[in-house]
């Protein structure tokens, strides 16, 4: 188990995301508004969690190990989540874990452009040096033979 504050991370804990762009998929997990105290209004609040993730989360600002009481909300929070889970998406658009798919394969798909485009970009700089070579070889011949034929016309 590892600390934040006071709190021991451990498997099954929630984190709570405090940044206003709050989204219901975050990392492709399951994050949902929910209202657990009408003082404090909603918290947007994750599904369990295990130590790793929630340590990664916890490592970002706006995150934080959630240190309400899971007995009292576990099925508020449970509910909220299914729905979130269930919701239809945009037409269009991919939800829940497939959002993250869709962005891996992007992502991918980016490098693998990215990769081709440093390839051709090295073979096209490549012919550039052969070209200012050979530039610079006729250059030099040219001149040779303007100095040859001045020679000749004197």
């Amino acid at each position: 188990m590892a600390n934040q504050g006071n709190k021991k991370i451990a498997d099954g804990m929630r984190v709570v995301c405090s940044l206003p762009n709050a989204s219901h998929c975050i990392n492709g997990l399951a994050f949902a508004a929910v209202l657990l105290d009408p003082k404090k209004g909603p918290i947007h609040i994750s599904e369990r969690l295990d130590v790793a993730t929630a340590e990664r989360f916890c490592g970002i600002e706006g995150y934080e190990l959630w240190t309400g009481s899971e007995d009292a909300h576990a099925r508020t929070i449970e509910d909220a989540l299914d729905a979130v889970r269930r919701a239809p998406s945009t037409p269009g658009a991919p939800s829940g874990s497939a959002v993250e798919a869709d962005l891996r394969r992007q992502v991918t798909e980016l490098q693998n452009s990215n990769m081709a485009m440093a390839k051709d970009l090295s073979a096209a700089n490549r012919r550039v040096r052969e070209l200012e070579t050979a530039n610079t070889a006729l250059t030099e011949e040219l001149d040779r033979l303007k100095a040859t034929g001045a020679r000749a016309a004197a």
